[in-house]
Parts: structure tokens; C-alpha cells; sequence
């Protein structure tokens, strides 16, 4: 056994004589990973220590290999308790590249010292991009292997920081719903707005408050942070609910953080108010009147001519368009009341009046005077108006008015019908004997005023006897101008038009 053991160390031996071969060469990338606090770009000290500087523990740090333009990671590591990293035992021949990783919690905070010309290659950073990446490293073969020793050190400084606002409108809600409907919007003045980090327990950072027209701004807070901001309406209104156009919550009167962190562009955050009413509202009211137009202009004549109509059905709908109440027109004829109504006792709030569709009516065209107290205000086809706004306590919203007109009966329903006959004699008149035979089975069509084919399908009758074959009809005609096309047939000419006079026996084509 130590005979066997000899010769394999004998050959060994042997085998590293020889000549042209070498032990394999590798190379090594080591560095440390600081923060320079004092400002120098540099990290400071001698023998291990680090004045003024911090060194980053547990940091990430990635070795890469390029691939065209795309980097290719191969390794990574942390940074031990003095900041210090290793890669080792790389091959030979092969760019490498080191990407310094700053902490999550702390990217708001640092940024990277990127390296420059006129930096020292020793105790500097040798980061060259914003991302991170150091330069290309080239592990080569040389004769002294600590020549494959590379120090690349990543170094960090604090941000210079940048700042931005937050801004937005509180406006004025006739609802506690929280979307804008038509007549709101208006601006109200000295709600408090403050900002708060939400990434620093909630830290303050400013507050503003809001001018006549609703808008606020709230100035020097810092970039890159997440925010949430609080309202505090004046005296006598409440938040109304979150919705499309108003961010916080009405009870906690609080957003909800940013999604986006700020940037200099700022981030908005709206809110609307409301004032609550108490009950009821006993100056609040929307009346109108419905009137006949005669003339179908859409306008109010005198009450002679186009009187108003009364016991017709209104309803009042909320914002939703739920009936909340109902009445009917004014049958009185005094003092020219008769087709007039009125709701009273109504809460702050969007409304619409339906005038219910009689069908003997319809209603004129709305706004059609572009007056409102004498035009209708009504959509002709559902009778609905549009939104109307109470919005303030002795809010009144007259002249909510529709027109209608009689619709006309049903136009009597016309017939056109004829014969084709086989004029024998050729005389352009029928033969009262019924010895001029009728023809079946011809096509007639119907052609209407323009003369665009309407009926293409008729025949002449092919199985009545005499008098009825020959003969055509095309009833339920509504009331127009026709033409009746008997297509020709080969082997036949027609006679004579109007030969004889008489529409009841010649021929009328």
C-alpha cells in the first residue's frame, strides 16, 4: 500500500514537470460597499477603518456577464458586517461586470456615486451607471496570481432631494353622493387639506387651504414618497362619499395612500362637500305647467288658443330616477291655472319631472323657443326633463314646462285594383259582353311616387271566371302618389291609352 501510494506521488510529480503545463489561473473581484456620508466620494481611513463613512451590511451585490447589450447574471452575494463582498475562482478571459444593489427601504434616500474621470481608481466608487454597473473587468492568465485580484468598490451619496406638490378642488355636492351631477361643482373656500407620509408612520408634511374657487395647494413635500392627505370642511358641511370625484373617506375625512409615489409633477386628490339638510327643505320647490300646442312650435300661446290640460299624471324622480312623489295638473280654469302643478318641501338634490305619456298625445319638440319660461322642457320621447338642481335652501326652479298635441287618427288605409284584359278588337275599351276575355297570371307591380318598386310580387288573378280573371289589387295603402306597371310579355303590345274616354272600361297605361 505505500508502494502504491509512492508511485502516485511520483507521477504527479512527474506530470508537473513537464513541460508547457501549467496549473490553471483564476481570478478573483472583492471590494466594499459604502455610504459617504462626509462628501468627499471616497470612502475614508486606513486599516480597515472608515471615518465619516458608513459601511452597507447584508447589501446585494451581482456579478454579471454581457451578452450583446443584455447583461446576464451569474453570481450574487451580500456584503458582510464591513461591507465587504467576494467573487472567486472566475475563469480566465471573460469581461465581468459588478452591479452594486441599493436597499429597497433606502432607494428614496441614496443614489449612486457614479465614477469619473478625474476620480483615483484606489478607495473610490467604480460604479458607471445609474443602474448600478461598474465598467467591463477582464480576468486574464498571468504569472503572479494575485494579479487576478480585483478590488471594485460601489459607492453611495445621499439624493439631493427634489420636491413637489399635492393640489386639487373641493367642491360643493347638493348630495352626499360622490360624483359631480349637472349644476355642481361650485368651489368652496377654507376646508383645511393636510399631507401626510405614509411611509414614515404617517408623518405630517404640509397642509394648505382651499381658496374661493376650491383649489389648494400644498407646496415643498418630498419626491418619491407615498402620500395621503386629510379634509376638514368649514363649519356646517359634510364630506360626501367616496366616489368618481371625490377621494377621501366621509367619515375618516382620509385617502387613502398614493398608488404613485410624487414626482415633480405633483399628485391631485379632489373632495366634495355638501351642506345636510335638516328634514325638510320648505322653500325648496320645482312647478311648471303643461299646455296643448296647438301649433306644434314647441312655444306657449295665449290660454284661448293653447290652454293647459288638466288631471295629467306627473311624478317626481330623484337622482337615481326613482319616483319619490307625484301629483297631477290643475284642473281649475281660474286665473289660468288649469294644467299647472307644483312640488314642494323638497331636500337639496338632484331631480327630474316625468310628465306620464297619454297616448293620445305626444309631446312637442324640447327647447325648441330657446326660452324657458315659455318652451318645452321635456325629452319628446320619454317626457322626462333634464336634471333639475336644488341646491340651496330656498332654492325655487320655475317654468319646468311640456307641450303636447293631439295626435292625428289613423289615416284610412287606400286600394288601387284593375284588370288586363285581351283587347280582341283592338279598340282600347273592354267589351261590356265580357267577350274581351281577361289574362292571368301577368305580373303587375306597385311603384311609389318616385317610382322605386314597393310591390313586386303581384299577379293577376288566373282562376275566377269572367269579370274576375285578369284582375289585380293592392290594398292598405297609406295615403300617396302611385304608379301601377303591368311588365310586358313577349308577343303582346298594349293598346291605345285612353282610347275612349271612360277610366271604367279603356285602358290606362
Amino acid at each position: 500500500m505505500k508502494r502504491c501510494y509512492l508511485c502516485a506521488m511520483i507521477m504527479l510529480m512527474c506530470l508537473l514537470a513537464l513541460p508547457g503545463l501549467t496549473r490553471a489561473q483564476s481570478g478573483s473581484i472583492n471590494g466594499v460597499f459604502y455610504i459617504d456620508i462626509n462628501g468627499d466620494r471616497s470612502f475614508n481611513g486606513e486599516s480597515g477603518t472608515r471615518k465619516g463613512d458608513s459601511l452597507l451590511t447584508n447589501a446585494t451585490v451581482e456579478l454579471y456577464r454581457k451578452n450583446g447589450q443584455d447583461y446576464n447574471r451569474v453570481a450574487s452575494t451580500a456584503t458582510d458586517i464591513n461591507g465587504r463582498y467576494s467573487f472567486l475562482n472566475l475563469e480566465n478571459a471573460n469581461d465581468y461586470y459588478v452591479r452594486f444593489v441599493i436597499p429597497a427601504d433606502e432607494q428614496n434616500i441614496y443614489e449612486y456615486i457614479i465614477f469619473s474621470g478625474d476620480d483615483p481608481e484606489i478607495g473610490y466608487s467604480d460604479i458607471v451607471s445609474d443602474q448600478g454597473y461598474t465598467g467591463a473587468i477582464q480576468i486574464h492568465s498571468k504569472n503572479n496570481q494575485n494579479d487576478n485580484k480585483y478590488n471594485i468598490d460601489g459607492g453611495l451619496k445621499i439624493k439631493e432631494p427634489t420636491y413637489g406638490s399635492i393640489t386639487g378642488t373641493v367642491w360643493e355636492g347638493s348630495n352626499s353622493n360622490g360624483s359631480k351631477e349637472h349644476g355642481e361643482g361650485k368651489g368652496v373656500k377654507d376646508v383645511v387639506v393636510k399631507a401626510y407620509d405614509c411611509g414614515n408612520n404617517g408623518k405630517y408634511a404640509g397642509e394648505g387651504i382651499t381658496k374661493e374657487n376650491g383649489t389648494y395647494t400644498i407646496d415643498n413635500l418630498i419626491t418619491g414618497l407615498s402620500y395621503r392627505v386629510t379634509f376638514e370642511p368649514a363649519a356646517g358641511y359634510s364630506l360626501v362619499d367616496k366616489g368618481t370625484d371625490s377621494d377621501p373617506d366621509s367619515s375618516s375625512k382620509t385617502t387613502e395612500c398614493s398608488a404613485n409615489a410624487l414626482t415633480t409633477s405633483g399628485l391631485v386628490f379632489n373632495a366634495g362637500v355638501f351642506k345636510p339638510s335638516a328634514g325638510g327643505n320648505p322653500n325648496g320647490q320645482i312647478n311648471g305647467r303643461l299646455w296643448l300646442d296647438a301649433n306644434h312650435d314647441g312655444a306657449q300661446g295665449g290660454i284661448e288658443t293653447e290652454p293647459g290640460i288638466g288631471n295629467w299624471r306627473l311624478r317626481l324622480l330623484n337622482s337615481s330616477k326613482v319616483v319619490v312623489d307625484s301629483t297631477i295638473t290643475d284642473t281649475s280654469n281660474a286665473g289660468g291655472q288649469k294644467g299647472r302643478y307644483t312640488f314642494t318641501k323638497l331636500d337639496l338634490g338632484i331631480y327630474y319631472i316625468q310628465f306620464v305619456k297619454n297616448g293620445d298625445y305626444s309631446f312637442t319638440d324640447k327647447n325648441s323657443a330657446n326660452n324657458d319660461e315659455s318652451d318645452s322642457d321635456v325629452n319628446p320621447e320619454t317626457g322626462i326633463t333634464d336634471s333639475v338642481v336644488i341646491d340651496h335652501a330656498d332654492a325655487s326652479e320655475e317654468h319646468i314646462d311640456a307641450g303636447v298635441y293631439l295626435n292625428e287618427p289613423p289615416a284610412v288605409k287606400g286600394r288601387i285594383s284593375g284588370i288586363l284584359w285581351q283587347d280582341t278588337d283592338k279598340n282600347g275599351a273592354q267589351a261590356l259582353n265580357n267577350s274581351e276575355p281577361g289574362i292571368g297570371n301577368w305580373k303587375v307591380r306597385l311603384l311609389n311616387s318616385d317610382k322605386t318598386v314597393v310591390v313586386d310580387s303581384a299577379e293577376t288573378d288566373n282562376t275566377g271566371g269572367p269579370g274576375t280573371k285578369g284582375t289585380y289589387e293592392f290594398s292598405g295603402l297609406i295615403p300617396g302618389t302611385y304608379y301601377v306597371k303591368f311588365v310586358k310579355h313577349t308577343g303582346y303590345t298594349f293598346t291605345s291609352q285612353n282610347a275612349v274616354g271612360n277610366d271604367d272600361i279603356d285602358s290606362d297605361v
